[in-house]
């Protein structure tokens, strides 16, 4: 079926009518809707919410970003893999959006944190892919600064300490001061090694 293939060679994993539209260059809505129904039936497409579906292995930080948009991946997500910290946060995704809310679908659940537009906007030290904005571990740190100035990173490691420097100017005076604090630790803590 020369659908599947242009859904399978579209680099995407989540889908929504319009997108589906726009890749299939199809117009008609009750066409549409029975094609998506017999990818349903054929288990090449699962529903994932109500208006998204997925390739049955759809990453689920790409369901995330275009459930909630503009929004990126960030905190407990960015930093686990970061290996920031140690704690497991692999049953969910850490995002910030205009707004708070946690979803939980199947087994997975999906909490977004509310951000200041200006802040959730600038691109400085995101990474943005075709499916999904994803902040880099210096952004991640910050991000989590904002949500609470005394959080404990098990794992800093290697940063990059000019854009710690530069993000800091985006956040309010509180967070800037924590991630001044963080650097000058870390600077303070490398130079004993």
């Amino acid at each position: 079926m020369k659908h599947v293939s242009k859904i399978l060679h579209s680099g995407h994993t989540v889908f929504t009518y319009d997108f589906l539209q726009d890749i299939l260059g199809i117009s008609n809505k009750n066409t549409l809707k029975g094609i998506v129904k017999t990818l349903l039936k054929r288990e090449v497409l699962v529903k994932i919410h109500p208006g998204y579906w997925g390739l049955p292995w759809y990453h689920q930080e790409e369901f995330a970003s275009k459930l909630k948009s503009p929004s990126y991946i960030t905190c407990e997500t960015v930093l686990q893999q970061e290996a920031v910290i140690f704690q497991d946060y692999s049953s969910s995704t850490t995002l910030v959006w205009t707004n708070t809310t946690t979803l939980k679908i199947g087994k997975h659940s999906y909490h977004y944190r509310k951000m200041k537009y200006e802040i959730l906007l600038d691109p400085l030290g995101i990474k943005k892919t075709k499916t999904r904005r994803v902040a880099t571990k210096e952004r991640a740190i910050c991000d989590m600064l904002y949500y609470v100035t005394e959080y404990h990173f098990d794992h800093i490691g290697v940063i990059d300490k000019d854009l710690m420097k530069a993000l800091a100017i985006l956040y309010p005076s509180t967070t800037a001061t924590a991630i001044y604090s963080l650097i000058d630790k870390e600077a303070l803590i490398n130079s004993k090694f």
